[in-house]
Formats: structure tokens, sequence, C-alpha cells
């Protein structure tokens, strides 16, 4: 059996806090990468150390994606995508966009999209059912 290989990153993001920004990435495994394009006025972006996927566990604690959604400044998005394949069996795609929002129950929100929603999408927009690209 083939070993699955993934990749994630996230958008570039206006932080407020670039200590507390730098300290879960950390804990995340995740390196912080800076644009060097002016029009952007310094956002950061995080990448995995390793190349490939963010850690979800450190040793102590539990930590989620969602932990750095509290270091960016108000009206930012962070959007997380993530794509990888197991061999020539399938492939897999996804986004997450996080925001704080202060009046939910979790203190964020966030929207989610899948690739393999094309599936329901072709269904609903042409009514045909398809097989799925795996084998």
């Amino acid at each position: 059996m083939a070993d699955y290989i993934g990749f994630q990153r996230t958008n570039f993001v206006k932080v407020k806090d670039i200590k507390g920004f730098n300290q879960c990435a950390e804990r995340l495994q995740a390196r912080i990468i800076t644009d060097e394009d002016p029009s952007k006025n310094g956002k950061h972006a995080l990448i995995p150390k390793d190349g490939h996927m963010f850690s979800d566990m450190c040793e102590e604690e539990e930590v989620k994606i969602e932990d750095i959604i509290q270091y960016l400044e108000d009206g930012e998005v962070l959007i997380l995508q993530e794509s990888g394949r197991q061999s020539n069996r399938y492939c897999t795609g996804n986004a997450v966009a996080i925001r704080a929002n202060s009046n939910t129950k979790t203190g964020f929100e966030y929207l989610q999209v899948n690739i393999d929603d094309i599936y329901e999408k072709v269904k609903d927009t042409w009514n045909v059912q398809t097989t799925t690209a795996t084998n």
C-alpha cells in the first residue's frame, strides 16, 4: 500500500502580534514566510517545516490551525489549502477559510470547500451521476 503524500499552506495575512504568531507557528511545526511584495504590506503566510503537512499535535497539548486566528489583525481571513495523493489511487484537495468571530461559541467561524464537491455539483447542475476519480 502506498503512503499518502500531502502538502498544506496558508494565504498571506496581516498579523497584529508577530511574537504570538511565531510561537503558535512553532507549535504547529510551521515556518513563517513574509511576502516581499510592497503592495501587500508585509503579510505573512505559513508553510510546513517538513515541506508537507502541519503538525496538529505538539508534545504537551493539542494545537490547531484555528489557534493562529487570535494573532491576526481584525478582518483578516486565514485560508488553509491542502492537496495530496496516495500513489495513483486517489487525489484530495481541501480549502478552509477561518476568521475570528466573538459572537460564536468557538470564537471563530469557517467555510470549507472539498475537491469531491464536484460530484454533487455535476449531479445538481447537469443531473448526471458520475463515477469517482479513484480506483
